[in-house]
């Protein structure tokens, strides 16, 4: 079982600066995190998304070209901020509220031989390859 889950060319791209064990993404996708099947140690697939906010170097069309490790899912304070403010990357800074954040450890960007292509995914619930290049919010994904 793996996560596949979009995140923000710019944000990733400032991530990958930071000097914390843990990094946090904002979602409002509080009922995936929440799955009782999503627990610390899957693999996180990530792909660099929305390339117009910057840092488009880092888009590649359908394929996962980051991973990481999933540590929890944290609810917002009552603001809709992250209460740790070091686990966020820089570029955030001027996010708007969230739910919830979904934190990962050990990020990286993998190295172009191991990118790993939507065609070669599956959902859990079908022995079809995803046709998606675009992933909307976080799934989870198998390889096929």
């Amino acid at each position: 079982m793996i996560i596949l889950v979009p995140v923000p060319c710019c944000h990733l791209d400032s991530a990958l600066g930071m000097h914390s064990e843990r990094i946090a993404f904002g979602t409002d996708a509080t009922h995936f995190f929440k799955k009782e099947e999503i627990r610390k140690g899957i693999p996180v697939l990530i792909y660099a998304s929305r390339k117009s906010a910057g840092a488009a170097h880092l888009f590649v069309k359908g394929r996962a070209t980051f991973e990481a490790r999933f540590e929890k899912w944290l609810k917002a304070d009552n603001t809709g901020t992250h209460p740790v403010p070091d686990e966020r990357a820089p570029s955030t800074v001027t996010d708007t509220p969230f739910e919830g954040f979904w934190v990962v450890s050990a990020l990286k960007k993998l190295p172009k031989g191991q990118w790993v292509a939507f065609s070669k995914l599956k959902t859990m619930d079908s022995d079809q390859p995803l046709k998606i290049l675009f992933p909307r919010g976080p799934m989870i994904v198998q390889i096929t």
